[in-house]
């Protein structure tokens, strides 16, 4: 990102809301988990990552119902 990095734009989400959960996608080139985990991230799912993996990941934070049309719509396009 132009303007900042991920790490920095968790912590100004995390200090314009709390309720936001945020799920960082990461290839470990720069952070690790840990880092993402202390700057105010829920969860970190690892690239390469499944559809499924990124689905469940989801799903335990919103719940499935809303999730489902969106997640098929969405493996349909990464085919």
């Amino acid at each position: 990102m132009p303007v900042m990095d991920g790490i920095q734009a968790m912590e100004k989400i995390c200090t314009m809301s709390f309720a936001v959960p945020i799920i960082a996608v990461m290839a470990y080139a720069f952070y690790t988990e840990q880092q993402a985990i202390q700057a105010g991230c829920n969860a970190v799912i690892s690239k390469p990552y499944s559809v499924e993996k990124l689905r469940e990941t989801i799903e335990s934070y919103i719940g499935s119902r809303k999730l489902r049309k969106e997640c098929n719509l969405l493996e349909m396009s990464i085919g």
